[in-house]
């Protein structure tokens, strides 16, 4: 009992370093609300203007490493040996993948993206705003934000971990996603420092997915009921949020987290059915069909775009904005969504990991997204005024609202809204609450205690956010910590795949004395 006890006693080295900083990110944002947006917002122009090439290369190095591990004979490899049965069922894994992954960035962006890009193209797509080009660029461009590139980032990091957490008896931390270049070595001081940064960056990620999700969620009000978006029901639905997340992430992962995830896949998927069948259901189809086909054959372009040689700098504002919010999350998700692989082969995981949750992202695009590009280009609704007039997160509710059963369906949505921030939130707060410990193994939950801390400070920091900087104060928040996490999630492709190297040379013959033996002289 004696030892349990300390295993799961705070580490101190990772937990008060980033607590700290947390603390002092709050008293600033209190104490010196304008100064922390216009930082925020000199931090987003800054790095994305220096460092945007290498956000692209790093993206495609993620996405190269994990179609290798599937196509290869690492992908027979079974998370937690030959006889290592699934704990969870196909829909149970997918829902839960799909809901932790995307927390509210899909539902803020898969309609209010596609309009900014139908009305406002990049200078490097060389095509007219307003035109066919535009929207069928508009909408295989947001599906390529939001699909494949984002998960492979969550993949291999997931990979990276669950490979030796199911093998070894190693902790479970992000720094074991570099087992495969650091060995035992990587429980130690570098480990530890890892933990402390992650600890960091993951509050400040979770805390900007929630700033996105009281801004859809105020304009949804706002829609619905006539309530005046501001600070005082930012403050409010930020209480209430964090309540509900919080007390779900005590509860569990098979138990609160399974639950609302379920539920929130079917809403999900019957918002989709609604839309498409009472919206404009053959060109959503249409302009869905060809936009597949362009981002199939652009699909590299779209992957190495930069503010080479134009002047609206239209790669740093967007897809090197959101690779750096994906390299923030990734370690964590990743952490997490090796939780649920028991059982399956590495190329079982990456199908559903990689695949699952894209497919259902590009439908999702397609609809709304199609369904906005259609109400602005026939002029039923002029969707882009309305953006300029009330802001993007009002873009969806408008969508809504030009179809039957307007004030049902927005209900619905702002509910959509609150569970999937939960079912993100949730697996996060667990995580840092588990970064926190001196120890953890995959099956084992951390402390409450640590939940009820991280809980409030993830809360508290969103607001501030949205307080401090609106919308440019969630991108320059990424943007700031999303740079150092790049080059971890560079570290661990590299790891991964010689963790895979390892499992398979211990199970091929004449190759398992040179595997304990490598194992024997980094254990010294």
């Amino acid at each position: 009992m004696k030892n349990g006890q300390d295993k799961t006693s705070i580490q101190p080295l990772s937990f008060w370093p980033a607590f700290i900083c947390m603390a002092v990110f709050i008293f600033a944002g209190i104490m010196f609300t304008d100064q922390m947006g216009g930082f925020l917002n000199g931090v987003l122009d800054t790095i994305s203007a220096r460092f945007g090439w290498l956000f692209m290369i790093s993206g495609l190095i993620a996405f190269f490493t994990i179609i290798y591990l599937l196509f290869s004979k690492y992908g027979d490899i079974r998370l937690g040996g030959k006889d290592a049965k699934p704990d969870l069922s196909l829909w149970q894994w997918f829902s839960i993948c799909l809901c932790s992954g995307i927390g509210t960035g899909l539902l803020f962006w898969a309609s209010a993206e596609p309009m900014f890009f139908f009305a406002e193209p990049a200078q490097a797509w060389n095509v007219e705003p307003f035109s066919r080009e535009a929207g069928i660029t508009a909408i295989s461009q947001t599906a390529f934000h939001w699909t494949i590139m984002q998960y492979s980032m969550y993949t291999i990091c997931a990979l990276a971990v669950a490979m030796v957490v199911y093998s070894r008896d190693e902790s479970y931390s992000v720094s074991t996603t570099l087992y495969g270049l650091l060995g035992k070595k990587h429980s130690g001081v570098v480990g530890t420092i890892i933990n402390a940064v992650c600890i960091f960056t993951l509050g400040g990620a979770v805390a900007s997915s929630l700033g996105g999700a009281l801004l859809l969620i105020a304009s949804g009000l706002e829609n619905v009921f006539g309530i005046e978006s501001g600070n005082f029901v930012w403050l409010i639905t930020a209480v209430v949020i964090t309540v509900v997340f919080t007390t779900s992430s005590i509860s569990g992962m098979k138990k609160g987290l399974s639950m609302i995830a379920d539920a929130n896949t079917k809403i999900f998927i019957g918002l989709a059915i609604f839309v498409l069948i009472f919206g404009p259901s053959i060109f959503i189809a249409d302009i869905g069909v060809t936009a597949f086909g362009d981002f199939l054959t652009k699909f590299f372009n779209k992957a190495t775009i930069t503010n080479a040689m134009t002047t609206d700098e239209w790669a740093k504002g967007w897809t090197v904005q959101f690779w750096a919010s994906f390299f923030v999350v990734a370690p964590l998700i990743g952490l997490f969504y090796a939780r649920l692989g028991r059982g399956r082969t590495v190329r079982e995981f990456i199908a559903m990991t990689l695949f699952g949750p894209s497919l259902f992202c590009f439908v999702w695009i397609a609809i709304f997204g199609g369904s906005a590009i259609h109400l602005q280009s026939t002029g039923t609704l002029d969707i882009w005024a309305n953006i300029q007039t009330n802001g993007m997160a009002s873009t969806v509710f408008a969508i809504f609202g030009s179809l039957p059963l307007a004030k049902v369906t927005m209900v619905i949505f702002i509910i959509a809204i609150i569970a999937s921030l939960v079912t993100y939130a949730d697996p996060m707060t667990s995580v840092l609450a588990t970064l926190s410990c001196k120890s953890s193994s995959v099956d084992e939950e951390a402390p409450k205690y640590l939940k009820l801390i991280w809980g409030p400070a993830i809360g508290t920091v969103g607001y501030i956010i949205i307080a401090t900087g609106g919308i440019d104060g969630i991108r320059g928040m990424f943007t700031l910590i999303g740079f150092p996490l790049m080059f971890l999630v560079l570290a661990i492709c590299v790891s991964a795949v010689k963790t895979a190297r390892m499992l398979v040379a211990k199970e091929e013959p004449g190759s398992a004395a040179s595997e304990n033996a490598s194992d024997a002289s980094q254990a010294k």
